[in-house]
């Protein structure tokens, strides 16, 4: 038999003029939340790596003369063109190599000499010295962190207020953001834990 509060929790679940209940509302600030713990899962397999990762090339953002941005993989054809060197082809684009060769001046560093040959771009792999190794692990790792933890908090902190605003009663907007403050503290543990972890393992890694 369902207690007086349990049945008002049940009441609070039913959609109203598509519009999430306040319980509703909890379950996809909770999903929201693990989601970005899984995105940090795969931005800790892209970035904290010593292996050439061509997706991390592919994921350049490019924004075109039009003003319009796009990922570079919607240009060209991105390959190893042996292990030293990245080959884009924009045999199909070539109105889009000067944008992207641009963003990928900014994503490389300026140090970085691409080479132009036709509808070919040539990006050097940055060679893995010790001091390479130490920037993934300490600056990368430590970025992810923060961007991860900032993400955290943005999502905990729009929906904190939207359960509160959803409905009158005081005392199940309060449990219900208990609950997600717990959660979001958890995550925020955990990836830490993870980044740290694998930074600390690149700078043992043997190429």
């Amino acid at each position: 038999m369902n207690t007086p509060r349990e049945i008002d929790d049940v009441e609070e679940e039913v959609v109203k003029e598509g519009k999430l209940s306040t319980i509703g509302l909890a379950q996809k600030a909770n999903k929201e939340l693990k989601d970005c713990y899984q995105l940090l899962q795969d931005n800790i397999s892209k970035h904290l790596t010593l292996e050439v990762n061509l997706k991390t090339y592919e994921d350049t953002p490019v924004t075109l003369q039009n003003g319009e941005t796009h990922k570079l993989f919607k240009f060209a054809r991105i390959t190893m063109r042996n292990p030293t060197t990245i080959a884009i082809n924009f045999v199909d684009n070539l109105e889009a190599m000067g944008s992207a060769r641009s963003a990928l001046q900014s994503a490389v560093g300026q140090n970085v000499n691409i080479q132009a040959d036709g509808f070919m771009l040539y990006v050097p792999v940055p060679k893995i010295t010790r001091e390479r190794r130490e920037e993934i692990a300490n600056k990368v790792g430590a970025a992810l962190i923060k961007e991860y933890k900032q993400a955290l908090q943005q999502i905990y902190s729009k929906y904190s207020r939207l359960i509160t605003d959803s409905t009158k009663k005081q005392d199940l907007p309060i449990r219900l953001n208990n609950g997600l403050l717990a959660e979001m503290r958890k995550l925020s543990q955990e990836g830490e834990k993870r980044c740290k972890e694998r930074s600390k393992a690149l700078l043992s890694e043997i190429l």
